[in-house]
């Protein structure tokens, strides 16, 4: 049995994550609504596969994961071609090979490549709440041309 400490990690991106995609859901373009979405319902799949896949199921279902997760993103790179989304394309790959450096060499420590994937994912939660703060400023800065 594993205590809270332990799971602490966990606790704090699924709140960070819940923060970031609900502000882009709530106040974000339609871009930043389908990001937000897309990072909602990542942590939910990542979430199920730890509590219910086993371990060897778990790796590569992680890493099927994140491959799809990669061509949702290409596909919307090549719809909108902002800069946020071409970031978190490429960020999103990084994260591709980091899982399959884990699959392809066993001698790698799983710890650095988990440390390397928390890196990766709060970067991309850099980039999505930064995009979704510079949405809401130009939003208000725009002027009013009602009257």
């Amino acid at each position: 049995m594993t205590s809270a400490f332990d799971n602490l990690h966990v606790i704090i991106g699924t709140g960070a994550v819940v923060i970031v995609a609900g502000a882009a859901l709530a106040f974000g373009s339609a871009r930043l609504r389908l990001v937000g979405l897309l990072q909602v319902t990542e942590m939910i799949c990542s979430t199920l596969l730890d509590a219910g896949a086993s371990p060897d199921d778990r790796l590569l279902l992680m890493d099927v994961k994140s491959f799809v997760v990669l061509v949702v993103y290409g596909v919307m790179c090549f719809r909108w071609p902002d800069r946020w989304v071409v970031l978190l394309t490429g960020l999103q790959g990084f994260a591709v090979l980091i899982h399959l450096s884990d699959l392809l060499d066993l001698s790698l420590p799983r710890s650095v490549n988990g440390l390397f994937l928390n890196v990766t994912g709060w970067g991309m939660l850099l980039v999505i709440a930064t995009a979704t703060a510079i949405h809401i400023m130009n939003r208000f800065d725009r002027p009013d041309t009602r009257s």
